[in-house]
C-alpha cells in the first residue's frame, strides 16, 4: 500500500492520521519496538515498514522482504522467533481479520442508505477516521503475513528443489481468486454493465483519493470485451497450482508434508485476503466519498460553499466547523479555500498515470524487477499511458504501463504480458496478473529505454526481461 502525500486536504486530514495510528498499532500487537517511521515524499506510506516489520516478525531474509515488497533491504535484523508460533499467530489473525472485514463493509453498506440529515452527517464524520485506520490496519498485518509466509515457504522449498524453487512457489499461488481478478473475469464472461457496476462500482482509478469519482460515478470508460485474444486465463492457472502442490508435497518428504500443506494455505489465504482488504478500504472510501458529497450539499445550502468540489479543500476538522456553525458565513471559509484552490495534488483525469517520481532513496523499483507470474514470454512492446491507449493496442502484445489500478481492467482481456515500473508482489498488476496466469513483471524501475514495437522477451520466474535485437 502506497499512499501518496499529494492528496486533496480532506483526504490528508483522513488517511495521513490514520496510516500512522495503523501501523503504531501493528507495532504494538506483533510486541516489538517501534522502528522509524518517516514520510518519504511523494508517499506517506513507501512499504518499508511493512519490510522492517516483516523481517522482525517473521525472521526471513531481508534481501528477500525486501524485493518482495519493492523496496530497499529493510534494516531490521530477523527476530529469533520461532516460526511455527509465527504461523499460529497468522492463522488466527486471519479469522479476527475476515470478522472485522464483515463489519467494516456492513458499516459502508449502511452509509450508502443513509439520508443525510444533520445528526447523520456529524455522526458518519466521527466514524470515518476509526474505520479507516482498522481498515488500514489490516492491510499491513495481512501484508506482513502474506509476504511473510511466502519467504518462509521460498526458503523451505529451496532446500529441496534449489533452482527450480522460485517457479514452484510463483505456481503455488496461482489462479487465486481476488476482488482485482473478479473484475476481469466478469468482463471476460460478459457480464452486463449495470450488474458489472454494481459489483465494483466502489473502486476508482485513484481509490485513496475522496475527490476522485468511482467508477459508479463514470461508467463509460468500459469498452465491450469483443476481443478476448489475451492470454490471461484463470482455470489454466488453477490448474497450474493444483499441479504445483503436487509436485511440492511429492518432492518433500513424509514428516514435512503436513507443514508444507500448512504454510502454502496460510500464504494463499493472506493473499486473497489482502486483496479483500485492499478492496474494503475502497468500500470504506467510496462510503467516506458520499458523506464528502452530503456535507458538500449541507454547505451549499448554508451558502458557505459554492460547488460540491469545494469540499475536498477543507480538512475533517474544518468541516465540522462548518457544519456545526462555527463556520457560518462564506466570508470564514472563503480564505482557506482560495489558499488550496489550485494546489499541485489537484485530482487527476480518470485513467492519468499518476506520474510519482521515485522516492528519496528508490524505494521504488530500485532496478530490481520481481517476477509475479507466467512463463518465459517474447513479443512487442506498447507503452499506455492512460485507459484511453487501451483499444489502440495490438493483440498479443506487451503492454508496458507504470502501474495498473482498476480502471485498467479491460487492458488485461487482449495483451498476452505486462511489465510495470511500480508495483510489489501485493499491488493490483500482481494479483490480475497471478490470478490468470499472465506473465508479469512489476518494480521495473525504468521503461524509458525500452520503446513501442521493441521486441521484449521476459522471464517471470528468473526477474529478468530484455530487449532483443
Amino acid at each position: 500500500m502506497l499512499i501518496p502525500t499529494a492528496l486533496t486536504p480532506l483526504s490528508q486530514s483522513i488517511l495521513h492520521a490514520a496510516v500512522q495510528t495503523a501501523h503504531r498499532r501493528h507495532v504494538r500487537t506483533l510486541g516489538l519496538n517501534n522502528p522509524s517511521f518517516t514520510i518519504s515524499p511523494p508517499f506517506l506510506w513507501d512499504n518499508t515498514p511493512a519490510a522492517e516489520l516483516t523481517v522482525a516478525a517473521w525472521g526471513q531474509s531481508p534481501k528477500i522482504v525486501g524485493h518482495l515488497f519493492a523496496v530497499e533491504t529493510p534494516v531490521s535484523n530477523p527476530s529469533s522467533a520461532k516460526v511455527s508460533r509465527t504461523i499460529k499467530e497468522a492463522q488466527k489473525s486471519l479469522g479476527q481479520i475476515a470478522e472485522n472485514h464483515r463489519r467494516l463493509s456492513a458499516w459502508a453498506d449502511g452509509v450508502l442508505a443513509l439520508q443525510w440529515s444533520q445528526a447523520e452527517l456529524l455522526q458518519v464524520m466521527e466514524e470515518i477516521e476509526p474505520f479507516a485506520i482498522d481498515a488500514l490496519y489490516d492491510i499491513e498485518r495481512l501484508a506482513v503475513i502474506a509476504v511473510g509466509s511466502y519467504a518462509r515457504l521460498l526458503a523451505v522449498l529451496n532446500r529441496r528443489f534449489g533452482e527450480s524453487t522460485q517457479e514452484l512457489a510463483m505456481n503455488l499461488v496461482a489462479g487465486l481468486e481476488t476482488p482485482d481478478s473478479s473484475m476481469v473475469a466478469d468482463l471476460i464472461a460478459g457480464v452486463e454493465q449495470g450488474v458489472w457496476l454494481e459489483r465494483y462500482g466502489h473502486r476508482a482509478d485513484q481509490e485513496l483519493e475522496l475527490a476522485a469519482p468511482r467508477l459508479s460515478e463514470i461508467p463509460t470508460f468500459l469498452f465491450s470485451p469483443t476481443d478476448l485474444s489475451g492470454a490471461w486465463d484463470s482455470s489454466a492457472a488453477q490448474q497450474r497450482r493444483q499441479r504445483a502442490l503436487q509436485d511440492a508435497i511429492a518432492g518433500v518428504g513424509l514428516l514435512q508434508r503436513s507443514g508444507l500443506r500448512t504454510l502454502v494455505e496460510l500464504v494463499q489465504k493472506a493473499l486473497v485476503a489482502h486483496a479483500t482488504a485492499r478492496d474494503i478500504l475502497a468500500q470504506i472510501l467510496n462510503a467516506s466519498r458520499r458523506w464528502s458529497l452530503a456535507a458538500a450539499n449541507e454547505g451549499m445550502e448554508g451558502n458557505r460553499l459554492e460547488g460540491s468540489n469545494e469540499i475536498f479543500l477543507l480538512e475533517l476538522e474544518e468541516v465540522k466547523q462548518m457544519m456545526t456553525g462555527e463556520f457560518h458565513s462564506r466570508a470564514q471559509v472563503q480564505p482557506l479555500l482560495e489558499i488550496r484552490r489550485h494546489p499541485p495534488q489537484s485530482p487527476r483525469h480518470l485513467g492519468e498515470v499518476l506520474d510519482f517520481p521515485p522516492p528519496a532513496g528508490g524505494l521504488r523499483g530500485v532496478g530490481n524487477p520481481l517476477g509475479i507470474a507466467g512463463d518465459a514470454l517474447s513479443g512487442r512492446a506498447y507503452h499506455l499511458n492512460a485507459i484511453a491507449d487501451i483499444p489502440n493496442i495490438p493483440r498479443h502484445a506487451i503492454a508496458l504501463a507504470p502501474e495498473t489500478t482498476p480502471v485498467w481492467t479491460p487492458l488485461f482481456l487482449k495483451i498476452d504480458a505486462i511489465i510495470t515500473e511500480r508495483g510489489n508482489w501485493l499491488c493490483h498488476a500482481a494479483a490480475v496478473g497471478r490470478a490468470g496466469g499472465l506473465p508479469t513483471i512489476v518494480a521495473a524501475s525504468d521503461l524509458s529505454s525500452l520503446h513501442s514495437e521493441q521486441k521484449t522477451q521476459l522471464q517471470p520466474t528468473q526477474n529478468q526481461l530484455q530487449i532483443l535485437n
